[in-house]
């Protein structure tokens, strides 16, 4: 069995077209990131070394406001988390409300897309590794290369 992932930017055909199409003997790691805003670059740029330590996993870059969130299987996603300090592992998207429970538009981001999935009951588990915006690459790339490894795939 594969798993195909399509991309939504456009109704044309070309753009529609396969992205990846990913055996089921690697387990899928979606990386979130945007590569125009500096603050939300880091999952991206540390996305060479995931892939030389973590050979076993297919790490895909991923814009949620560009490609569908697959539904219905577990994720596992590599996001920037604004003010951490250190490499965070996120278990279930209950872990993503904020301290009033509910988001605006304003921030509706990966995190929200996921939680408006949870309330129609289209997703898996989901696992988030928050990375900081800032700091030495090589030390948040070997803890989320550990993160990683803590995560039944």
């Amino acid at each position: 069995m594969a798993v195909v992932l399509f991309s939504s930017v456009s109704k044309n055909l070309k753009a529609a077209s396969l992205i990846h199409v990913v055996a089921k003997q690697k387990a899928l790691v979606y990386v979130v990131g945007n590569p125009l805003v500096p603050s939300d670059t880091m999952p991206l740029r540390i996305l060479p070394f995931l892939r030389k330590a973590r050979p076993d996993l297919s790490l895909i870059p991923f814009e949620p406001t560009r490609q569908d969130i697959p539904h219905n299987v577990d994720l596992t996603f590599i996001d920037t988390v604004q003010g951490l300090k250190k490499v965070c592992l996120l278990h279930g998207v209950e872990s993503l409300l904020g301290p009033s429970g509910s988001y605006s538009l304003h921030d509706f981001d990966l995190a929200g897309q996921l939680l408006l999935l949870n309330k129609f009951g289209l997703l898996g588990h989901v696992h988030i590794i928050g990375v900081p915006a800032k700091g030495k690459e090589e030390k948040i790339a070997k803890d989320v290369a550990h993160e990683l490894g803590r995560i039944k795939h």
